[in-house]
């Protein structure tokens, strides 16, 4: 179970430091952690240098990080550019991890107060005008169907805060 959460939601370092204590991964394992760490690094920060990632990743020389990398690209978990000439990797969008235990209060936090702002109402309004250029009749529905999944979606997580799911 721990190994499994270790790639839900973990990095590379952390099964280094817990390898006595977990299973042993295979090559293709390693490297997909190391891609899954990238992610949670791009969280942090939209650009990492090089040597952050090498040491991350505990990789020795540059082309193997850069291959790491790409992989990662092409199986979807980021997109970004690797900058060459100033060593590092600009992150535009990373795929998703799961929240460590702890962290779901403050995301049910953060989806309670994005419905209510401003912003959200506006955007929502901005879908509805848009939408009923495009599906007329149902762009009403389709603006707030948005902001009831926002709704729910905190709900449903706070439910199961509170039943200990998590």
């Amino acid at each position: 179970m721990d190994l499994l959460k270790i790639f839900a939601f973990g990095t590379y370092a952390e099964y280094k430091a817990n390898s006595a204590n977990l299973p042993q991964i295979d090559d293709a394992q390693a490297i997909k952690l190391k891609q899954l760490t990238v992610v949670s690094l791009a969280c942090d920060s939209k650009v990492i240098p090089y040597d952050v990632l090498l040491t991350a990743l505990e990789l020795k020389d540059t082309r193997t990080l850069e291959d790491c990398i790409i992989e990662g690209m092409y199986a979807g978990l980021f997109v970004g550019k690797l900058d060459q000439k100033t060593k590092e990797f600009h992150v535009t969008e990373t795929a998703g991890r799961d929240c460590k235990p702890g962290e779901l209060s403050e995301m049910i936090s953060v989806l309670k107060a994005w419905v209510e702002v401003p912003f959200c109402i506006s955007l929502l309004y901005f879908f509805r005008c848009r939408l009923h250029l495009v599906l007329p009749g149902r762009a009403l529905s389709c603006a707030f169907l948005l902001r009831a999944f926002a709704v729910r979606h905190a709900q449903h997580c706070e439910m199961c805060l509170h039943k200990d799911e998590w």
